[in-house]
């Protein structure tokens, strides 16, 4: 299951792996920097405008305009790019980007984890079977690129052909809209592996930026026991459902 999690990452490292870089930066970061590691809200902020950032369980994007919310909080800590911890373990999570890899941005991970639940290195690895995680990701293409991803349901499509490639089968898809009204497209997957269940999702949306196009990608992950039941799709969908575009 390490390497189902670390193809559905995207480029990210195992979920073992993952987790004891998680284990260092908070080990050497989050004595007295807690609130910066599952907070995030930017500082300067009017008092009469709700502000930029994480707050509870929900997210404001001011450089993509976007706002989601719906996110985990109980058991959970989530990365944003804006805050030093957060882009260090996003950048963590997700290891270098390929040499021939879009304009692309790396905005918010969630994990269920929280810091006063890490145990040993030894315990970490054997839970890493059971983590999961959300994932916000921004690319931008081209004008000329943008000529042959017309839709997000074609985007979908091409990441449909993709991930059936990487042995990672897609079981259902669906059309979505934002809480604004926009379309977007979702694709669902599942792997059975050794007693273990893996359950993927991912939901796209496009929106225009000047010459440009920007894609929206958000991700779910979910690895348990073949007798356990999945609980992430319907908080997924309903993080979905929240996303609203041009609106802070």
């Amino acid at each position: 299951m390490k390497k189902i999690g670390k193809n559905l990452a995207d480029k990210s490292r195992l979920l073992a792996k993952f987790l004891m870089v998680l284990f260092f930066i908070l080990l050497l970061g989050c004595s007295d920097q807690d609130s910066d590691l599952t907070k995030g809200s930017s500082s300067n902020q009017n008092l009469d405008t709700p502000p930029l950032g994480l707050l509870e369980n929900t997210y404001r994007n001011q450089r993509f305009l976007f706002k989601v919310s719906n996110l985990p909080t109980d058991g959970w800590s989530t990365f944003i790019m804006e805050t030093e911890y957060g882009k260090k373990f996003i950048d963590d999570f997700h290891g270098e980007k390929d040499v021939d890899e879009h304009d692309s941005y790396h905005v918010l991970v969630s994990v269920p984890l929280t810091i006063n639940e890490y145990p040993d290195l030894e315990k970490i690895e054997d839970e890493a079977n059971r983590s999961g995680f959300f994932l916000i990701d921004i690319e931008v293409i081209s004008d000329a690129e943008s000529q042959f991803i017309q839709s997000a349901e074609d985007l979908a499509q091409m990441y449909k052909i993709q991930r059936n490639d990487a042995g990672l089968p897609i079981k259902s898809e669906k059309s979505v809209r934002s809480a604004d009204g926009f379309l977007g497209y979702s694709i669902y997957g599942q792997l059975i592996e050794d007693n273990n269940i893996a359950e993927y999702g991912y939901a796209f949306f496009t929106r225009p930026s000047g010459i440009s196009k920007r894609i929206y990608r958000f991700t779910y992950f979910e690895s348990y026991s073949s007798a356990g039941v999945g609980k992430y799709k319907v908080k997924f969908d309903q993080i979905i459902q929240s996303l609203e575009f041009n609106v802070l």
